[in-house]
């Protein structure tokens, strides 16, 4: 028995056989069906991440009421840490409200 047989289908050296005969540019049938498999995974990847664009937040301070918009927040000890993208300060509030908004309206507030 090969002991290539014994591997998943897709650890299988693939076998090369190139004739003329075929009409083919020297690749075998299992070649391009490897290479669709793998054409067909990259783009499942590129859309899957294209998908992940990020979240938008919108923090409002409770005590002073002055809003803001960020990409990211870190919470610590009851306080909200995040930086400011309209004027790239690092804010921590004690006391805020947070929401999630649309990149739409994320970009009118801060003007990108």
């Amino acid at each position: 028995m090969d002991k290539h047989l014994l591997r998943p289908a897709w650890r299988r050296p693939a076998r090369v056989i190139a004739t003329r005969d075929m009409g083919n540019d020297g690749l075998t049938i299992e070649l391009r069906w490897r290479a669709a498999c793998l054409a067909s995974v990259l783009v499942c990847a590129v859309v899957l991440l294209a998908g992940c664009g990020g979240d938008y937040y919108q923090v409002t301070d409770a005590a002073g009421g002055k809003t803001y918009y960020t990409r990211s927040i870190d919470h610590e000890d009851g306080s909200v840490r995040f930086k400011d993208e309209a004027s790239g300060d690092e804010v921590i509030l004690n006391s805020s409200e947070v929401r999630e908004v649309t990149s739409q309206q994320y970009r009118h507030a801060v003007g990108d």
